[in-house]
């Protein structure tokens, strides 16, 4: 059977909430390793902070309430 876990990417501050938070993603691994194939697939994305956001009605993509704002794209 497959091995899955949630894997902290990245580390931001959030100005929304006021607090660092971890973006997260969950990595599933094959039970055997073939050459030539990926190492793992991503299979989620979540924000440390996506409870809290989801209660306070932050839109955001990481916390699942509006998938067309990311708060931590980077501007250039």
């Amino acid at each position: 059977m497959a091995a899955d876990m949630w894997v902290t990417v990245e580390s931001k501050y959030c100005d929304l909430i006021e607090a660092d938070v971890q973006l997260e993603e969950r990595w599933v691994f094959p039970d055997d390793i073939i050459p030539d194939l990926e190492r793992y697939r991503v299979l989620g994305r979540r924000c440390s902070a996506d409870v809290a956001c989801n209660i306070a009605g932050v839109p955001c993509r990481w916390a699942y309430t509006n998938p067309d704002v990311d708060q931590f794209h980077e501007v250039a």
